[in-house]
């Protein structure tokens, strides 16, 4: 049953490669070990990014601005107390409003400190190696 199992996991990469769909790529093959996402903070011109990005939505340009004032952090699961400091990124398209599923702000009442980072919540671990 195992090799089955394999089998079918191996062709199902194997399609994901050919359709180029890299997010099941990583998925299936688990080049990503960790699930990490970007959060942008509030320090420097990541306040305007935040504003500019809830006005105009995301777009590639914003994105390479913003990566200089965004932290990688393990993605929130449900529960987790960093929730309640982050708010997903709006993406416009077609007149619709969309989150992102990578990309976070940091709502108002977080806290950025340049020396020791962004803080988290009380009773949240953020050990990558979870």
């Amino acid at each position: 049953m195992k090799n089955d199992t394999n089998a079918k996991r191996h062709e199902e990469l194997c399609e994901a490669i050919f359709n180029a769909d890299f997010a099941d790529v990583a998925k299936l093959y688990r080049l990503i070990n960790q699930d990490v996402v970007n959060v942008v903070v509030r320090y420097g011109m990541g306040g305007e990014l935040v504003r500019e990005v809830l006005d105009n939505g995301m777009n590639p340009d914003w994105m390479r601005r913003a990566q200089a004032y965004s932290v990688g952090v393990r993605r929130p699961r449900v529960g987790d107390a960093i929730r309640d400091i982050i708010e997903p990124a709006p993406i416009f398209k077609r007149g619709e409003r969309f989150n992102s599923d990578d990309w976070y702000l940091c709502t108002t009442n977080a806290k950025y400190d340049d020396l020791t980072g962004l803080e988290f919540p009380q009773g949240t671990s953020w050990d990558l190696d979870a």
